[in-house]
């Protein structure tokens, strides 16, 4: 499947690389992984293109500048980050946005932040389309309202090295379901999924009844 929208790849920065050991370090491969994160050019254009990937939402690798406990080295670590978004978007406008990162340490700070990334740097900002923190669903709802294909691909943000094979299962080209979710062989995992679309006003009916439990929806749906 091509046309694929991604969101919430994760890219670091120095000041942010080593909060990402932990998922990765004893993989054996954190060189490959610490090349792969701080580009945003060559490699991994290449590699969106080798899995389809048509448009990719950028965001700061977490806990990335939440983990900072210095808020003055949280502001500027934060100011970098966005500074590199903002080029790669600026660089290659038909295939990044992002997500700012913001210095949470000191609210004030993160208002300003926020307001130079938008007005100054024109990084694009996607607010949940329903009102108060509402979980992972939420987000999903949003992504579903704004994408412009018929399917949106979805895994969390702290989950790294996501295997080729996972795309390619979730992307053989069969257009007879409405969601696609990945099994470890035990359990469901609900958030690494293949979401139609046209599950838009089912989502938005179970969210506004109060359930947040992502597979209890996938149920309904069946």
């Amino acid at each position: 499947m091509k046309g694929k929208i991604v969101f919430e790849e994760h890219f670091a920065t120095s000041e942010t690389l080593e909060n990402t050991r932990s998922f990765a370090g004893d993989s054996g491969k954190w060189e490959e992984f610490e090349r792969q994160i701080l580009d945003l050019d060559d490699e991994r254009l290449e590699l969106m293109d080798k899995n389809g990937i048509e448009f990719a939402i950028l965001s700061n690798n977490a806990p990335g500048v939440q983990a900072i406990l210095k808020t003055d080295e949280a502001i500027l670590a934060a100011r970098k980050a966005n500074d590199i978004l903002a080029q790669a978007v600026n660089k290659y406008p038909n295939r990044y946005a992002g997500f700012a990162a913001l210095p949470m340490q000191d609210p004030d700070a993160a208002s300003e932040e926020l307001t130079r990334c938008v007005k100054e740097m024109g990084l694009t900002v996607w607010k949940d389309e329903l009102d108060g923190y509402q979980g992972p669903l939420a987000g999903m709802y949003t992504g579903i309202i704004r994408s412009a294909t018929e399917y949106i691909l979805t895994f969390p943000c702290d989950g790294p090295f996501v295997s080729e094979v996972f795309f390619e299962r979730m992307l053989i080209a069969d257009n007879s379901f409405e969601i696609r979710s990945a099994h470890d062989g035990q359990r469901i995992q609900p958030v690494y999924s293949l979401l139609r679309k046209g599950l838009k006003d089912s989502l938005k009916s179970f969210i506004d009844s109060g359930q947040r439990k992502i597979d209890k929806w996938y149920n309904k749906c069946d």
